[in-house]
């Protein structure tokens, strides 16, 4: 028996995740078809969602935007007792968050997993498989993410948005706190633009 663990920064609500895609379908009108929460042609830095309704894509940051607020983590979250570097598995997997610290060759902003090796058993089934890997030892300092050391942090205004949310519904959150400033918001819709025109352009 093998175990393997992830570096979790927090589960989100069943709840905030329903009424977010419910209020996409109100929104636009049709089905949901498919979500890509972190749409790949946007760059693994850039963090943008993508929903599908039939043939169309709407391409948003609402949901990623209040999953980093922490708000609306489970209450388990903020007390996980598995959030240190002394882990108990045998392997541990996670997002290379920090790999713009180091001259990695997989700094590609295409995406990049980190691997910890816990066990001797996990070295000696990872020597196995390394050959079919594209692999590279790196220097765990600079991966340090907050989530190999501490919990998430609890916001002290959680009850306010949770209030928000069960009061006034979805679309109050995102109003009020699923948007990105002003010239955050124009800088992204020029962003997308331009990343959805060049991909038009290689498909054509």
């Amino acid at each position: 028996l093998y175990t393997m663990d992830l570096i979790c920064h927090g589960t989100p609500s069943p709840k905030l995740w329903r009424e977010y895609l419910n209020w996409m379908k109100e929104k636009y009108g049709k089905e949901i078809t498919a979500v890509n929460f972190r749409n790949k042609r946007y760059g693994w830095k850039a963090h943008y969602e993508t929903v599908k309704m039939g043939k169309a894509a709407h391409t948003t940051s609402t949901f990623r935007l209040l999953f980093y607020r922490n708000v609306f983590l489970r209450p388990a979250c903020y007390e996980c007792p598995f959030s240190k570097l002394n882990r108990m598995s045998d392997i541990t997997i996670g997002d290379a968050w920090g790999i713009q610290k180091s001259k990695s060759k997989f700094n590609d902003n295409k995406g990049c997993s980190i691997v910890l090796l816990n066990s001797e058993k996990a070295e000696k089934i990872f020597k196995s498989v390394k050959n079919d890997l594209n692999i590279e030892n790196v220097d765990l300092r600079d991966f340090m993410q907050h989530n190999l050391y501490q919990p998430s942090i609890k916001p002290e205004n959680r009850q306010k948005l949770w209030d928000c949310l069960d009061k006034q519904g979805f679309a109050a959150v995102a109003e009020k706190y699923g948007r990105a400033r002003l010239p955050r918001r124009i800088a992204d819709k020029f962003y997308i633009l331009s990343k959805n025109l060049r991909h038009s352009e290689s498909d054509s």
